[in-house]
């Protein structure tokens, strides 16, 4: 197995940081390991669109690929879901709580 990872290398270089206007991922190099030759080189943005939607899904979850308003549209996004959801469990559990004192009453009575 270890013979087999010698034998390929691939190279990823960061197309963000060289071309921020387009943003769409990382060029990948594949290198055959023993003779060096090129075998196979992979452009963000080629290929067929579900290619590029796959190429995209790490970078749209991380919001790199709008840059730092992308960023702060993630982080506010996630802040605004994890309100909801506190939210939603303490209205849960207040009327939860309100059940259970009329089901009490109603045991009384």
């Amino acid at each position: 197995m270890i013979a087999d990872l010698a034998k390929s290398a691939t190279i990823q270089k960061n197309h963000i940081a060289e071309n921020r206007s387009s943003g769409l991922g990382f060029h990948v190099l594949s290198f055959d390991g023993t003779t060096g030759e090129l075998v196979r080189q992979q452009t963000p943005g080629e290929g067929s669109v579900g290619d590029v939607i796959v190429a995209a899904q790490y970078l749209l979850h991380t919001g790199t690929i709008m840059g730092f308003v992308g960023r702060v549209l993630v982080s506010v996004t996630g802040l605004v879901l994890s309100a909801i959801s506190v939210t939603g469990l303490y209205l849960w559990w207040k009327k939860r709580s309100q059940r259970t004192i009329i089901k009490k009453r109603r045991r009384v009575v």
